[in-house]
């Protein structure tokens, strides 16, 4: 018997981040997954700083230094969780603006929240990808092609 946790892929999500704050996400494929993913790496690069954009045109990737993978690996996942929550964020409650009205959910918003609150945007990315990254993990993002062949037989 094999075990494993339920996965909410194509539905609409409320996803709690602490503090009476919650974000509701609308429903998305595995597909539009990896398009933001691939978006999100293509702006992490045009956003790096110039001098390690050049090292990044000028070195093979496994000359690629230390310091420029993590910034590459850091700009990806803020970017990413951007993209998603602009995409497919329906709304969320408990955001306030400094008068107490409730914030617009708009990018200039989802933007300030996710750099003034970091802890609380790690916790959304997590809760946000994990199921998708367990689909990938247990390689079932697709299906066999009816004539591939298996070790048996």
């Amino acid at each position: 018997m094999a075990l494993r946790l339920s996965r909410s892929i194509g539905e609409n999500r409320r996803i709690e981040v602490g503090y009476g704050v919650a974000f509701l996400i609308g429903s998305f494929t595995f597909a539009e997954y990896k398009e933001v993913e691939s978006t999100a790496m293509r702006l992490a690069r045009a956003t790096l700083p110039p001098a390690m954009a050049m090292d990044v045109e000028a070195l093979d990737d496994e000359d690629m230094p230390v310091e420029i993978e993590d910034t590459t690996r850091g700009l990806f996942a803020s970017k990413q969780l951007s993209l998603m929550l602009r995409r497919f964020g329906v709304g969320w409650e408990g955001v306030e603006m400094e008068d107490g009205t409730a914030a617009p959910f708009d990018g200039e918003a989802i933007d300030q929240f996710l750099s003034m609150y970091p802890g609380a945007a790690l916790l959304l990315q997590q809760s946000l990808l994990s199921p998708y990254i367990a689909v990938v993990s247990e390689g079932k993002s697709s299906a066999l092609l009816p004539d591939t062949g298996t070790p048996e037989g």
